[in-house]
């Protein structure tokens, strides 16, 4: 976004986007030349996981989740610390596990050193394996001259955050404001040799004449600063990141149900939703199979520890689909069997068909299973399109069909929903035997140790 005192159109000819967006026709380093303010505003998924997750709750419990208000448990501190972590903003990732384990954050600063410590300018420019040595005490911060003191002591003497270069350079190398964030700007972006010599050169004869340091100190701290070229967080984005990642820990602790609806829901985390479910039976909660009769447009937790898979899962149900079969289920009642599904909702026989095989039908009728309803299905079909009512109905009473085997049901759940509310996996009919052949599990591998025999 773009602001400014006056109209716009003082500064620039504005046009609309094929989206309908009024936008300038000059790019982002003209504006910045033109002396307009410029905001990126970021869009997260996560916010949208945790209003669900409050409205969720809210209906389970009553209670309303005040995210501004949270209270500090040490609960869920001991869960983030101990790397626990799937499903949590910011810090599921394997980097940021690994950096929670070792830092062990048990309030917000901590909690925001950490979420920008794992940026490429702090990794870059050197910050990490330090801060993290004198974090944990196992290394003395180095004694700075005042300035740097000052600006560096939150972090442990490091460079972690974009105004902590402003600040270097306005209270060590002399810089105005406005002087020092074009020094950051060029810093960032600049690879000409010759010209980062001259921001060199400026720097250390400004520190010379601001706090009277030696060439050789004020070239260290400029190399320091050199090397935050890649992406790093402003400080205020960190914390605002750490009030998200908190807010979403204490949603998983206290509203577990609620918070894996939410969060499977909108997707905002890395891994995928069968990672996650599985995860979330550590916490207690587990899935409940599509069922015409209860499933939704989206994820819901049923009680405060199960959740139900929406329609939507289900591969080739669009969401004007499950809208479809959801909206004649609140105007016509519940459906009463196969049949009357096919009737009232006017659905491709392929979005049916799959539905059968996720088994969306198998509560309609506790003698029938996945193989009896497409049965009915294909039957029906061969007399009427769907969603209309036949004056003569064909006999569909399935005949006697084998029964599903557990790993049949496994393999139509993983073909059609991409996972199972069972919480099996492929692998589990053959864990024993692959421990017999010598296989070591991944969880229990070493560095540099096979994960298995030898042919």
């Amino acid at each position: 976004m773009v602001l400014s005192a006056s109209p716009l159109t003082h500064y620039s000819p504005v046009t609309r986007s094929s989206g309908g967006i009024r936008m300038l026709t000059f790019d982002k380093d003209d504006v910045e030349r033109l002396g307009l303010i410029k905001l990126d505003l970021l869009g997260l998924r996560m916010l949208a996981a945790l209003e669900r997750a409050r409205e969720e709750a809210m209906r389970l419990t009553g209670e309303w989740v005040e995210y501004g208000d949270l209270p500090d448990d040490p609960a869920v501190w001991e869960r983030i610390a101990s790397g626990d972590t799937l499903a949590i903003f910011q810090i599921e990732s394997p980097a940021q596990v690994q950096m929670t384990a070792r830092l062990q954050p048990r309030n917000m600063t901590q909690l925001a050193h950490q979420i920008a410590l794992v940026r490429p300018g702090p990794i870059q420019s050197g910050t990490v394996h330090p801060y993290v040595r004198r974090a944990r005490g196992e290394e003395p911060v180095p004694d700075l001259p005042g300035p740097l003191r000052t600006i560096l002591a939150p972090t442990h003497g490091t460079l972690m955050f974009q105004e902590q270069i402003l600040r270097i350079a306005v209270h060590y190398a002399g810089y105005s404001w406005p002087e020092a964030d074009r020094f950051r700007g060029r810093l960032s972006k600049t690879e000409d040799a010759a010209e980062l010599e001259e921001l060199k050169n400026s720097f250390t004869a400004g520190a010379a004449l601001t706090t009277g340091a030696f060439p050789w100190e004020a070239e260290e701290m400029f190399a320091t600063c050199a090397a935050f070229r890649g992406y790093g967080f402003a400080e205020s984005h960190a914390h605002a990141f750490a009030q998200h990642a908190y807010a979403s820990a204490w949603m998983r602790h206290h509203h577990p149900a609620a918070y894996l609806a939410a969060f499977l829901t909108e997707a905002p985390g890395l891994w995928p939703p069968s990672t996650v479910s599985h995860e979330a039976r550590r916490w207690g909660v587990s899935l409940r199979g599509v069922c015409i009769n209860r499933s939704g447009m989206s994820y819901r937790a049923e009680n405060t520890r199960t959740v139900r898979l929406p329609l939507s899962v289900v591969e080739g149900v669009s969401e004007t689909a499950a809208r479809r079969i959801v909206q004649e289920r609140l105007t016509g009642g519940k459906y009463k069997n196969v049949e009357d599904v096919y009737d009232r909702v006017e659905l491709g026989r392929g979005a049916l068909d799959t539905l059968a095989k996720a088994g969306a039908f198998d509560a309609l009728d506790p003698r029938q299973n996945r193989r009896e309803a497409s049965y009915v299905l294909h039957t029906i079909a061969n007399a009427r399109k769907p969603g209309t009512l036949g004056l003569l109905s064909p006999q569909t009473e399935p005949p006697e069909l084998p029964v599903l085997s557990p790993n049949q049901q496994l393999s139509l759940d993983l073909e059609t929903k991409g996972l199972s509310e069972s919480g099996r996996h492929p692998l589990d009919a053959h864990r024993a035997r692959l421990r017999d052949l010598g296989c070591v599990p991944l969880s229990g591998l070493r560095h540099g140790q096979g994960c298995g025999r030898r042919a």
